[in-house]
């Protein structure tokens, strides 16, 4: 439920106003880090806790083994165009809510009934409770997903399940409000081991794993600078980042009506949270550091980019910015490094409601990959060598060699996309006639 949202949030953009922009100048350069201290202990959350939520019963983990040719898939005739589909039981699996490929390999998929895990002849069901989003796994390979409506956290440690409710800091994830990106799509794994989740509502949570225990933090906590937020919605805490010295980046963005205004950029060090100067005025809805450290925050009309060798944030400026504008909403980094981004646009006075996806390659700079015609939701599965798969709404397209090319269509609102360890695209159609998965050999 909650990966989906995280951008239904665009229909309601269609009258929004986009509130603000960066203005150029100098970059700032990060300090260098004040000399070790103690770090001091996080607030604990200040609401009252309700009546503790009942936990799944703890159930054993089921053996998966990496997917290979023999994917449960339906007979030829069961085919939509290219894709075929990919079967449990016989039958389609409904209610899927997200798609998530592991550092392995392995395709898994939340849904409505649970939790499975391909194996070689069939769909292996790790969990037969409610799923709403995979989040990804962190270093000791615990598996973590948000169960029950946002009620529940699951983790799918080495033999079993852990849950973890409201007893041990947890609790119910909030219903995002207007204009809101929701929860964000992975949690993140900081220097000491401790697990971080922005939930898109003016809330990042930690886990510790010396407690066991799962805090929250709103934007006081985190330093930001206070603003006059009487009658609006208030802070979206949106994504969390972690650099390659080991700070944590928190993004934000504030609410107001039908206005986002920028929040900036938070910053954990030290056992301090303070702000990021160079993302001052900066409404940052996603982030993404690649293996050399360089780290990417979207905002309006550029993306913020950190150096990590000099410690300066720059500018990387859209080939059409300055006759438009945008609002990024998903950066990504593929393989080799390369930045991808998504991003709404505005022409005139109101937003036009499309999404533009650009791509910086080699030897060519920014390249304009697809433009949406409208509000189509789009999802994006990047592959090495300047390529990528990519969705609007039901329409599967591949962008090789700098041409973008159709490779199917599937009956339904959304497909969000990922590809396997074998290079195969697995597509999961949410709702219409093409309900379910598919997968695409490579």
């Amino acid at each position: 439920m909650y990966r989906w949202m995280r951008w239904s949030a665009v229909l309601g953009l269609m009258g929004l106003m986009l509130a603000c922009s960066l203005g150029g100048g100098q970059s700032p350069t990060e300090q260098p880090p004040a000399p070790e201290a103690q770090a001091t202990a996080l607030p604990e959350p200040t609401a009252k806790k309700p009546e503790p939520t009942a936990l799944p019963k703890s159930t054993a983990a089921k053996p998966t083994q990496t997917p290979v040719e023999g994917t449960p898939t339906a007979s030829a005739a069961e085919s939509a165009g290219p894709f075929t589909a990919v079967l449990k039981d016989g039958q389609p699996l409904k209610g899927i809510t997200d798609l998530w490929v592991s550092p392995d390999g392995e395709v898994w998929v939340s849904a409505a009934s649970g939790v499975f895990v391909a194996g070689e002849q069939e769909w292996v069901e790790q969990l037969d409770t409610p799923a709403d989003a995979i989040l990804g796994a962190d270093s000791r390979g615990w598996v973590w997903v948000v169960l029950e409506g946002g009620a529940v956290m699951g983790a799918l440690a080495p033999g079993e399940w852990i849950f973890y409710g409201e007893a041990e800091g947890w609790l119910p994830l909030p219903e995002p409000e207007y204009l809101s990106p929701g929860l964000a799509d992975e949690i993140v794994e900081g220097p000491e081991g401790d697990l971080w989740l922005a939930t898109g509502m003016d809330e990042v949570r930690r886990f510790s794993r010396a407690n066991n225990r799962w805090t929250g933090l709103d934007h006081r906590a985190l330093n930001f600078p206070e603003q006059d937020t009487n009658g609006y919605q208030g802070y979206f805490l949106t994504d969390v980042s972690v650099s390659s010295a080991g700070k944590v980046w928190v993004g934000g963005c504030v609410g107001k009506g039908e206005a986002l205004e920028g929040a900036g950029i938070a910053r954990y060090s030290n056992g301090e949270w303070n702000p990021i100067l160079a993302a001052e005025g900066a409404c940052v809805l996603d982030m993404a550091v690649d293996r050399q450290g360089t780290a990417y925050a979207g905002t309006y009309d550029v993306l913020l980019r950190y150096n990590p060798n000099s410690g300066n944030w720059g500018k990387e400026y859209f080939p059409d910015g300055i006759n438009r504008t945008y609002l990024v909403h998903r950066v990504a980094v593929d393989p080799q490094d390369r930045p991808w981004m998504a991003a709404w646009r505005r022409g005139g006075a109101s937003l036009e409601g499309s999404t533009v996806i650009f791509h910086m390659e080699r030897n060519y700079g920014w390249m304009r990959v697809y433009e949406t015609t409208g509000a189509e939701p789009t999802s994006w599965a990047i592959l090495p060598d300047d390529a990528g798969y990519l969705s609007a709404g039901g329409k599967v397209l591949l962008w090789k060699q700098r041409t973008l090319s159709e490779v199917g269509e599937l009956r339904a609102g959304f497909v969000r996309l990922a590809v396997d360890g074998k290079g195969r695209l697995f597509a999961a159609a949410l709702g219409g006639e093409d309900e379910g998965l598919w997968v695409l050999q490579p």
